[in-house]
C-alpha cells in the first residue's frame, strides 16, 4: 500500500457533516448580525441606518443583539417615521432630538430609548382614546 491509497483510505473514514439547511444558515446570519433583523422589522432603508440610529441613542455593544432593545428601537424608529411627510433617516434622528428636547432627555444618555419608548406607547394610546372618542 502507497501514501495515496493509505491517504484515500483514511479520508473515507472522517465522518462528513450533513449540509446545512437554509434556514438553519439564515438564523446563524441574522444572530451574527441583529442590525438585520432591526432593518427587516422597521422598514429601514439600509444597514447603516440601524447602527446610525444605535449610535444616536448610544446603545452599548452588549445590548445591540438584545432582542428587547431590537424590538424598541423598531418600534421608535416606525413611530417617528410615520409621522413624518419624508422619513429620511435624517429627519427622522431630527424630529428624536426634537422629542427628546422636549422630554428633557438629553443629559439621560442611558434613559434615552426607555423614555422614548414609554412616550410612544403613550402617545399611541391618546391616539386611540382620541379616535375612541370621535365615534361616541
Amino acid at each position: 500500500m502507497n501514501e495515496a491509497q493509505i491517504a484515500a483510505k483514511l479520508q473515507a473514514n472522517i465522518p462528513r457533516p450533513e449540509p446545512q439547511q437554509s434556514h438553519e444558515i439564515d438564523r446563524v446570519v441574522k444572530e451574527a448580525n441583529p442590525a438585520n433583523e432591526l432593518l427587516k422589522s422597521a422598514d429601514m432603508p439600509n444597514e447603516l441606518s440601524a447602527h446610525r440610529l444605535m449610535n444616536f441613542f448610544n446603545v452599548p455593544t452588549h445590548l445591540r443583539d438584545d432582542r428587547g432593545m431590537l424590538d424598541k428601537l423598531s418600534a421608535i424608529y416606525r413611530w417617528t417615521a410615520s409621522t413624518l411627510d419624508k422619513p429620511e433617516m435624517v429627519d427622522v434622528m431630527a424630529k428624536l432630538r426634537r422629542i427628546e428636547r422636549k422630554l428633557g432627555l438629553t443629559y439621560r444618555q442611558d434613559e434615552k430609548v426607555e423614555g422614548l419608548y414609554r412616550y410612544l406607547k403613550l402617545d399611541h394610546q391618546r391616539r386611540t382614546l382620541r379616535k375612541e372618542m370621535e365615534l361616541i
